[in-house]
């Protein structure tokens, strides 16, 4: 049963909330202002009118110590009160013949409480016939990249992003009126040189998008965090997955000078398949630069709808995991004996095969998906590869040299 989600401001009052009958349950998400401070689960058998004074009960129940720790902290409300000037920052969203998820995504950003920002769209070689005038309606700038593969057209973005704080978000994500401010709050600090931020689920309607937060999600946790290489011990180095999302995320200008582009032969529209997103934070990080989680830069995702499209998912991931790994191999060679054992004992081992003889079926279709997927990661790195080598010839990213 398809289960509802609800965005509740604990600094505005509380209004009824009806919850019909297809949904056995009510996830609740709780913010204090543009900060999120709880997410609920609520039973909703049988349906019910949920009174203002019950939903207060549950979430004052849920949220009231993590409030009290942001408080004493000087976090809470950091968010509302800016002590310094918001910056500019460029939004990049890069699109392929999604135009239904992409005009969600672009009314979201036209609803930003943000002072300054630009939207650039990036259509990587889309077979959309009005998908210029329809983003001209909207007032953002439309940018063709022919070359198709998802980090052509992220690179394409940053050589036409005219702010020094660029920020992703994919087309079928729509952000959070506090994105951008969540974004700056958490650059903020000059050492922090990549953000990312939250992805909670956009529905749960159907059972694959119910499993697909079962299997892990994109939800990176309610605590903002740092990564830094010299506080990174043993696995957890080369689990870049665990940092963030290229659904979200966010990076100096300054950086791609200094750790280069994104791998246009890495991630979706190539035979990778993925790993564009997670391999550039590992070179950020590697490289000696601060990333930062910061959940208040929330966004919501529409997960895949149909379990078909899961299981492929699963199975991209189970390809595009190992093409990462091969990669920081190929780019880091005092790495990988470490890699090796990582690569055998933590992903193989302790996630893929410890989960193939899981006594839940659902999870051992997944590991079985993934590890399907695996047996054609080696191929696909090299045809990846090649192709990203070719494409590199056919046309030259245009000067914005400011």
């Amino acid at each position: 049963m398809a289960t509802k989600i609800a965005y509740i401001d604990l600094l505005q009052d509380l209004e009824p909330l009806y919850v019909d009958g297809r949904y056995r349950k009510l996830l609740v998400v709780a913010t204090w202002g543009y900060r999120p401070v709880g997410i609920v689960q609520i039973a909703n058998y049988p349906p019910d009118l949920m009174e203002p004074r019950r939903l207060s009960e549950v979430l004052q129940n849920a949220t009231a110590y993590r409030i009290w720790e942001l408080s004493v902290s000087g976090q809470l409300d950091s968010m509302q009160e800016a002590e310094h000037p918001l910056p500019p920052i460029s939004v990049v969203v890069c699109t392929r013949d999604r135009p239904a998820t992409l005009e969600r995504c672009l009314t979201a950003l036209q609803r930003l409480d943000y002072p300054d920002y630009e939207v650039v769209v990036v259509d990587n070689a889309s077979q959309h016939a009005d998908l210029a005038s329809l983003i001209a309606d909207y007032g953002f700038r439309y940018v063709r990249e022919d070359r198709p593969g998802l980090d052509w057209a992220r690179n394409r973005g940053i050589v036409e992003a005219e702010h020094d704080l660029i920020a992703f978000i994919d087309d079928d994500a729509y952000a959070t009126p506090g994105w951008l401010r969540g974004i700056a709050h958490a650059f903020g600090s000059e050492r922090v040189m990549a953000v990312t931020g939250m992805v909670l689920p956009a529905e749960l309607e159907t059972p694959a998008q119910i499993d697909f937060e079962a299997y892990g999600g994109m939800n990176k946790g309610l605590d903002a965090f740092d990564v830094d290489w010299d506080r990174l011990h043993g696995p957890y180095r080369f689990w870049s997955s665990s940092w963030g999302v290229g659904a979200n995320m966010a990076f100096r200008r300054e950086l791609f000078e200094r750790v280069g582009m994104f791998d246009p032969a890495l991630d979706v529209g190539t035979a990778a398949r993925g790993g564009g997103d997670i391999e550039f934070f590992f070179r950020v990080v590697a490289g000696g630069y601060r990333l930062r989680y910061e959940p208040a830069a929330m966004v919501q995702h529409v997960h895949r709808r149909s379990q078909g499209a899961l299981l492929r998912q699963i199975s991209d991931n189970g390809r595009s995991f190992p093409v990462f790994l091969l990669t920081i191999a190929r780019n880091y060679p005092e790495l990988r004996g470490s890699l090796s054992w990582f690569g055998a004992r933590w992903w193989l081992g302790s996630w893929l095969l410890r989960r193939l003889f899981s006594r839940e079926e659902t999870t051992r279709s997944w590991a079985m998906a993934e590890l399907r997927g695996s047996f054609s990661s080696l191929s696909g790195y090299f045809r990846a590869r090649v192709e990203a080598e070719r494409l590199s010839q056919t046309g030259e990213q245009p000067d914005r040299s400011r």
